[in-house]
């Protein structure tokens, strides 16, 4: 029972880092125009997103309102994200007024502490990637933080969109894995033979076909993940985007992971975001707390 309520909890936090860099203060509802777009290049379009990412140094993320569910669970709580651009990203979070956990991410650990539980974890991104049925890296979740392109993709010439294309739909501009998109046709047709060939010749590479959705400022609105070899999904889809200090950052999200056996979504609203120099990151282990095996 408390190994259960361990990875519940923990489970909740990896949520809630993953997502809630999607939100800002929303103060009225956005109308979403589809634009007659003109084709443009994938190097293009991917330099376009990154000029139109949102950049920080510094910034505090407060006042963090979640509804999150799954198969087992209905719960709301509220918390906090600090953040330091490519350095560390530090999230605390509490249940009606009372402190529930803390987190402390960096380009190569996790620490978590469990107020509940009285317990610690140090670990890498296995564990969290494990928990959520994703796999995550501080890369990934520093991204999200920017609104700017990630991908799943490794590449010989450090070239990771170097197998995308790019497209218009729906008043969209998108991005797709085409190597994968290959992989995904003979899937979906019911060739396992020669989908396992395709998979081996790309020397076990973890199949996952990735698609995002780019509006015509050139600001992530979706990420579509599906992971086909083992068959799960992960859909965000993101609106309503404010204008911040000359900037835009979007304002609401709903995010679903999908599993052959487990579905989590998450609803996030943030009501305020600050941007301030020196933010204090403050993680320190109680002393009596045991670590979690």
């Amino acid at each position: 029972m408390r190994k259960k309520t361990i990875k519940k909890t923990c489970k909740l936090l990896a949520t809630v880092v993953l997502c809630s860099g999607f939100f800002a203060c929303k103060t009225s509802r956005e109308v979403v125009r589809v634009e007659n777009l003109r084709p443009i290049g994938t190097n293009r379009l991917l330099n376009n997103l990154e000029k139109n990412a949102f950049d920080y140094k510094e910034m505090e993320l407060s006042r963090i309102s979640c509804q999150y569910e799954s198969n087992t669970q209905n719960v709301s709580f509220r918390g906090t994200i600090k953040a330091i651009n490519n350095e560390a990203i530090m999230l605390s979070f509490n249940k009606m007024n009372v402190p529930v956990g803390k987190a402390l991410l960096t380009p190569d650990s996790v620490k978590f502490i469990n107020y509940i539980e009285k317990n610690y974890l140090l670990d890498n991104y296995n564990y969290l990637s494990d928990l959520l049925n994703i796999d995550l890296d501080f890369e990934t979740v520093n991204a999200i933080l920017s609104n700017n392109a990630f991908s799943y993709h490794e590449d010989k010439r450090n070239n990771e969109f170097r197998e995308f294309t790019s497209e218009i739909d729906s008043g969209m501009y998108v991005l797709k894995s085409i190597g994968d998109r290959k992989l995904d046709k003979v899937m979906r047709k019911g060739k396992e033979k020669k989908a396992d060939r395709l998979q081996k010749k790309r020397d076990g590479e973890d199949l996952v076909v990735q698609t995002l959705y780019i509006d015509s400022k050139f600001k992530l609105r979706k990420v579509v993940l599906d992971d086909q070899a083992n068959k799960r999904l992960g859909i965000i889809t993101f609106s309503d985007f404010m204008d911040i200090d000359r900037q835009s950052y979007p304002g609401e999200i709903n995010l679903q992971f999908i599993g052959e056996k487990n579905r989590l979504q998450m609803k996030i609203k943030i009501g305020k975001l600050t941007m301030e120099n020196k933010q204090s990151l403050n993680f320190k282990i109680p002393e009596r707390y045991q670590p979690i095996n």
